[in-house]
């Protein structure tokens, strides 16, 4: 019989609320092939996590204290180029 192995996508989550981080890494977790490897409360931690974690993936909210998520993208794509998923509550 073929085996065939699964990867999971290693995610990072970039969120400032403790309730929405929540909830994503939850939703998250619980998809098929998807595994949270850390979670960051604002853009400076983000950073520095992608470099330790490796993740396959990032998803980063918007709005974050100090290092907002469109300049940790900015950053993470210069340094260490990786997929990221923008996930915000804006709405105009």
């Amino acid at each position: 019989m073929n085996q065939q192995v699964m990867h999971e996508a290693r995610v990072l989550v970039a969120e400032d609320s403790p309730t929405m981080r929540r909830h994503l890494v939850s939703v998250i977790n619980s998809a098929p092939g998807l595994h949270v490897v850390g979670e960051a409360p604002n853009g400076e931690v983000v950073l520095d996590m992608v470099n330790q974690l490796n993740p396959d993936v990032i998803s980063m909210d918007i709005r974050m204290p100090g290092i907002d998520g469109l300049e940790a993208t900015r950053r993470i794509m210069n340094q260490h180029p990786t997929p990221v998923v923008v996930v915000s509550g804006l709405v105009d």
